[in-house]
């Protein structure tokens, strides 16, 4: 039994240490409040030399996202088994523990190694009630002396994106509560009672969104003229859009199309300037983001300069996520946030 204490001991630490260490990593920075809902089993529990059951567990956390990877939360949890035998006494009876703890997670940004999934460690302290009964008669039944401990708990575990503002969560949590003892009699079993859990839980984004980004484009001016004169020639068109597929920035035919139509304005109007602005959707990181941002606008760039355009009457810039078509939350694939504006000026 102390071997493996000291081995669950380790495993503890290992996910604080995870979360310490996480400053080395860049996580998506989406911010703003969370609330999330869980189900799982607990498993290979123990305290002293009691043999516990599969138990079910439960758990509920609101939490803020700090827009830096980091996220807190607080998270009241329940979980039960159900105990084969305690020591000195034979007969079996259950456990319960209903622990409330503040958390600290990091998500750590790994997209794409890992595609839509985000691996995430974090730590927790806070403290735990304990209740147990349930047991069988046959001599001085089995008291519980620790009711209220102090609690900390690690957290490994990965979420993925499946529905707007909503992410599917697996984690591996492991409580601790360390001097739990039971009193049968004289005779006492005593422990630091480590609860194992898997669980899995829905968790919502509140209001997660990004601002928008209009595209510029030229009003319509009304122009009063003599009846008989003709009618002014149209305004040249000076905004463009073409599209992309998911995580590419490889031209497409119809995109082609439509650069051909935006560098034949530039040459027949020989215009001095020409804008070209990347855009994606909001899967995956910031950090990535960005990039594919700019080796869309870049593609542009060089399909432009293909179609007789200068080079240097043409900048770019890559935008990623910050500046969406179409408002979503975040890890939302839409087709028209992949895209890249060439504005003619």
């Amino acid at each position: 039994m102390k071997n493996n204490t000291k081995i669950r001991a380790i495993l503890v630490m290992g996910a604080v240490s995870a979360f310490a260490y996480s400053g080395t990593a860049c996580a998506d920075p989406v911010a703003g409040a969370y609330g999330s809902l869980g189900v799982g089993a607990q498993f290979n529990s123990s305290a002293g030399s009691a043999t516990y059951n599969l138990g079910p567990s439960y758990a509920g956390s609101l939490g803020w996202s700090f827009g830096n990877g980091f996220r807190s939360e607080f998270e009241a949890a329940y979980a039960g088994n159900s105990i084969d035998k305690l020591d000195h006494v034979k007969q079996g009876g259950n456990l319960h523990v209903v622990s409330f703890l503040l958390n600290g997670i990091y998500d750590f940004d790994m997209y794409p190694l890992l595609g839509l999934m985000t691996p995430h460690a974090g730590a927790g302290v806070g403290f735990s009630s304990v209740h147990a009964g349930g047991f069988d008669a046959g001599g001085p039944v089995p008291s519980l002396v620790s009711e209220k401990t102090l609690t900390f708990q690690g957290i490994l575990g990965l979420e993925t994106p499946f529905a707007y503002g909503t992410k599917l969560d697996v984690d591996y949590r492991l409580l601790s509560n360390p001097e739990v003892k039971f009193v049968q009699g004289t005779n006492f079993s005593q422990g630091n009672l480590f609860d194992n859990t898997l669980l899995v839980s829905v968790r919502y984004d509140f209001g997660s969104t990004s601002s928008v980004r209009p595209i510029a484009a030229t009003p319509a001016v009304a122009i009063a003229a003599p009846a008989a004169a003709p009618a002014p020639a149209p305004e040249p068109k000076r905004a463009f859009q073409v599209f992309f597929d998911f995580n590419k920035s490889d031209i497409t035919p119809d995109a082609a199309s439509i650069i051909q139509q935006a560098a034949t304005t530039v040459v027949a109007g020989h215009l001095a300037k020409i804008d070209v602005i990347g855009h994606t959707d909001t899967v995956g990181s910031a950090r990535y983001n960005q990039k594919l941002s700019e080796r869309r606008a870049a593609a542009v760039k060089a399909e432009l300069i293909r179609d007789g355009v200068g080079a240097r009457t043409i900048s770019t810039v890559g935008v990623g996520k910050s500046g969406l078509l179409v408002p979503t939350p975040d890890g939302a694939r839409e087709p028209q946030n992949r895209r890249a504006e060439i504005e003619l000026q």
